[in-house]
């Protein structure tokens, strides 16, 4: 009822997260040798030491910051947190201004579905 409330008098402001798996090992590897090419080409991400080469499981905005998502995120991650996935980079291909590749991560999928199960009713409606 309190989250309805501060809904409704605009006093929660939506905001965005990221969930997402870090890489690790061979496939960290071939993403860094990948980032320090294109940093070459002055690319403003650095997987050397500012950011993390990553799979995003779940990119979204969500209507207010509450303890039900607080709640559900973190049950959602923990479950995450003891898995390892085996991941199979394919081909590099641009999107917008970044250097996307290709990854086969069955795992990623089960995680993902669980992020998102765990998260969606507190998402913000109509994003695009």
């Amino acid at each position: 009822m309190a989250l309805l409330a501060a809904l409704s008098l605009g006093l929660c402001a939506p905001f965005t997260a990221d969930v997402h798996l870090p890489l690790l090992g061979a496939a960290k590897a071939a993403a860094l040798a990948v980032n320090q090419k294109l940093r070459l080409l002055h690319n403003e991400i650095d997987f050397g030491t500012k950011h993390t080469p990553h799979i995003t499981l779940y990119l979204t905005e969500w209507q207010c910051r509450s303890d039900a998502l607080v709640s559900a995120l973190r049950s959602a991650v923990v479950q995450l947190a003891t898995q390892r996935c085996r991941v199979t980079l394919g081909r590099a291909y641009a999107a917008g201004k970044f250097a996307m590749l290709n990854v086969s991560a069955p795992c990623a999928r089960v995680a993902s579905d669980a992020v998102v199960n765990a998260t969606h009713r507190l998402a913000a409606p109509n994003q695009s």
